[in-house]
């Protein structure tokens, strides 16, 4: 009777664990924002699944080759929540780093104060795809990594 009691404890166990994973947003997820045509910046969103969030943003294709980028931003520190329809990321967290591009005779830099990194929370409504392997958080589509 012991035995059969300490397996029904560890199956218990191993479905209490594996229920708190049900969630299919927890994850790596990349996605490519283009709103400016001179330089693409890849964006990763983590959601942990302990309810933690990072974001992290690296420059991708710059349209000039005199150009470089390097560099990144991450906003750390943050929480996430969902439904099955809305994505939440609350609270301040912390931003840190930059990204600098320079050729072409000129310099720019992005950091928290001058990045939408820098104010990232909010909800917004989101869509998966049944292999759950493409979010889709307002305009913006993200691949599971």
């Amino acid at each position: 009777m012991r035995n059969v009691t300490a397996r029904m404890a560890l199956f218990s166990l191993a479905v209490a664990a594996s229920g708190c994973a049900a969630n299919p947003l927890v994850g790596a997820w990349v996605a490519s924002d283009t709103s400016n045509p001179a330089l693409q910046i890849l964006i990763r969103l983590q959601l942990q699944l302990d309810g933690q969030a990072e974001v992290t943003a690296t420059p991708g294709t710059v349209a000039d080759p005199r150009i470089t980028c390097t560099g990144s931003m991450t906003r750390s520190g943050i929480r996430w929540a969902s439904t099955n329809a809305t994505l939440s990321l609350l609270g301040e967290g912390t931003c840190s780093g930059r990204i600098v591009c320079s050729g072409g005779g000129s310099s720019t830099e992005t950091d928290c104060t001058t990045s939408p990194l820098g104010v990232i929370h909010g909800a917004g409504s989101y869509t998966l795809s049944s292999d759950q392997n493409t979010l889709t958080v307002g305009e913006r589509t993200y691949t599971r990594r």
